[in-house]
């Protein structure tokens, strides 16, 4: 009996598979099969009007500053693809016109804009639309050589870009196969829409960096604690770039781009060179760990690096996965409020790379879930295990971003009942103290003694003029304080660009999904109506609260603005994602009551967040 459920859960998930690919495959070779042009045309460079190129043994060679190439059809024509072969010395931006009609018959100009990569030689830009005239500027006046300049309207079979179709089914077969299971235990939802989502953004994204913040630099510390080499595809001598991303973040659109790029990577990995690091192996570095481990086993078992590129991005994907899992099932109520903080897309996004924010963030959400679940059961003596994993999950995040320390004075909320007598109790408090006296020295020391850098992105910073100024013009820096830190407060943590920025890949446009995941937020907040916390201990999680956002605000001002600017740059709206549910449960109150069934919570829950995560997918990454 057991034997037949199995196969028929395999079969049924066949076809989930199968019907993604079929929506897949249709959706996206809909142009080519409506128009019938299942056809590759390779043109004739005597049909090209060309504008300083000349041609040179059958190529295209740019002669001049911002050459173009345009092709003009007698009539409207259906472009699937526009390709070609190049040859270039340093990246290269382009812009590609067209002349196209849209839904009403009428003749739109419109553009694109890209980059090509130094090094491959494959262009390859998706069209999907009847065009009177295509034409690609280059900005460059360096050497271009172009050839095979072709017009590819041939299906695609197989694309990496199927598998959001595919994985989008699969996560409803899934969630309707086991739904009456996991409305129970909702951190099966938070697992199954997180991981495939996430496997999605992984698969589909080019083996790259700088896609997400400051993605260069945690490679390079999660790549650099492990090998006392370098190789040519991860890093130049002068500095801790990838030699690949020198420039900035190159959208690789096909898998043609993808397949050379990955090629390319794992042709120059096999040049190592050995070189002294300059990665310090501290406790800061801690958040690298799943990444570091898959380079530490590449070291062992040879494989291709941009396998293990991928698999490290797997493993911190993984590791927030986990973590929230853990989190969502420990806490005693608010459940769904924790799913919806723990699914923001944006912290999805950024786990599906190097960044150690989701590791912040999940680390958090941990140890607020089990401090919530002691303080709930006052009449239960502490936990140790549970002590310490609360423990170890401040301590941890504030490791990494010390500003977040000061959630460690949560602790001192714990009723005395759950420590037997004052004399442990007041132990306890000591030790907390000590802890966090610790943690924020890590930051406080060095800005006293103006040994810590400012960061030189931020313009002519400088930590220890920029604290002199704020010691001798207080009221003007509040006045700065206010205008920014106050007066942003609520934007900061629920702004669309909170919510589903993707970095430099855009924020979604589509404000429709945004009201629903607020919606959700709301819905989160007014199901849960059980309150453990008095007003005074309300009032004391929001001083720690506002403290850390003061924080954040105040340590930007010293590390990242120019001295004496009225302005607090560099704040970004992901800073506050590791305190939006802790915020959000302080609203939650008996005075409102909701009564839906699981049934129907579910169906919504799972509904909405579907299609939050995977619907920026659709538009901003395949």
């Amino acid at each position: 009996m057991k034997k037949n459920k199995i196969v028929l859960f395999c079969f049924k998930l066949f076809i989930a598979i199968l019907l993604g690919y079929i929506i897949g495959f249709v959706n996206e070779n809909y142009g080519v099969l409506k128009n019938n042009k299942i056809v590759s045309q390779s043109i004739k460079y005597s049909d090209l009007e060309l504008t300083d190129f000349k041609i040179k043994k059958n190529k295209l060679v740019a002669s001049g500053s911002n050459p173009t190439i345009t092709y003009n059809f007698d009539n409207y024509s259906y472009v699937y693809y526009l390709d070609f072969n190049y040859k270039i010395k340093d990246n290269v931006d382009w812009k590609i016109e067209y002349n196209y009609l849209n839904y009403y018959g009428a003749g739109v100009i419109d553009e694109i804009t890209g980059s090509m990569n130094r090094n491959i030689n494959i262009f390859s830009e998706k069209i999907d639309k009847k065009v009177k005239q295509i034409k690609i500027t280059f900005d460059t006046k360096d050497k271009i050589e172009i050839n095979n300049y072709t017009i590819n309207n041939k299906i695609i079979f197989i694309s990496l870009r199927y598998i959001l179709y595919i994985n989008v089914m699969i996560t409803i077969f899934l969630l309707f196969n086991f739904r009456s299971s996991i409305k129970n235990h909702i951190e099966y939802l938070f697992l199954i829409i997180a991981f495939f989502s996430g496997a999605t953004m992984i698969l589909n994204q080019p083996t790259a960096i700088k896609k997400s913040w400051d993605d260069q630099i945690h490679f390079g510390n999660a790549y650099g604690l492990i090998n006392k080499y370098y190789t040519e595809a991860s890093y130049s001598l002068s500095d801790n770039d990838l030699m690949f991303l020198i420039n900035d973040y190159i959208h690789f659109n096909t898998d043609k781009e993808k397949k050379e790029f990955i090629n390319y990577l794992n042709k120059v990995d096999k040049n190592k060179t050995k070189i002294n690091t300059y990665i310090k192996k501290d406790y800061t570095k801690i958040a690298y760990l799943p990444q570091t481990m898959v380079f530490a086993f590449k070291n062992i078992v040879p494989i291709s690096f941009s396998s293990a590129f991928i698999m490290a991005m797997f493993m911190n994907l993984l590791a927030y996965i986990i973590l929230v899992f853990f989190a969502i099932k420990k806490i005693p109520f608010a459940k769904y409020l924790m799913l919806v903080v723990g699914l923001i897309p944006t912290t999805i996004f950024m786990a599906c790379g190097f960044s150690y924010d989701p590791i912040v963030i999940s680390m958090m959400l941990l140890g607020i879930s089990y401090y919530l679940y002691e303080f709930h059961n006052k009449k239960k003596k502490l936990n140790k295990k549970n002590l310490a994993i609360i423990i170890l999950s401040f301590t941890v995040s504030s490791c990494v971003k010390a500003i977040y320390a000061p959630i460690l004075l949560l602790l001192l909320t714990l009723p005395k009942e759950k420590f037997g007598n004052d004399k442990v109790h007041k132990k306890f408090i000591c030790l907390i103290i000590i802890l966090l006296v610790l943690l924020l020295s890590t930051f406080i020391l060095p800005v006293l003694s103006n040994t810590i850098e400012a960061d030189s992105r931020g313009g002519e910073t400088n930590v220890g003029d920029q604290l002199s100024l704020v010691i001798h013009s207080p009221i003007s820096f509040l006045r700065i304080f206010y205008n920014f830190a106050f007066l942003q407060f609520i934007p900061r943590f629920i702004d669309v660009s909170t919510i589903f920025n993707f970095a430099y890949l855009g924020v979604l446009k589509n404000l429709n999904s945004y009201y629903l995941f607020l919606f959700l937020l709301f819905l989160s907040v007014i199901v849960e109506n059980k309150i453990i916390f008095t007003k005074k201990q309300k009032i004391f999680t929001l001083l720690i609260i506002l403290f850390i956002i003061s924080a954040i605000w105040g340590s930007m001002y010293l590390t990242f603005t120019p001295v004496g600017k009225t302005v607090i740059n560099g704040v970004q709206n992901r800073y506050f994602i590791p305190l939006l549910f802790i915020t959000l449960f302080l609203l939650i109150t008996s005075k409102i009551k909701v009564n839906i069934s699981k049934e129907k919570l579910y169906i919504i829950y799972s509904t909405i967040l579907l299609i939050s995560n995977f619907l920026p997918i659709y538009y901003l990454i395949i």
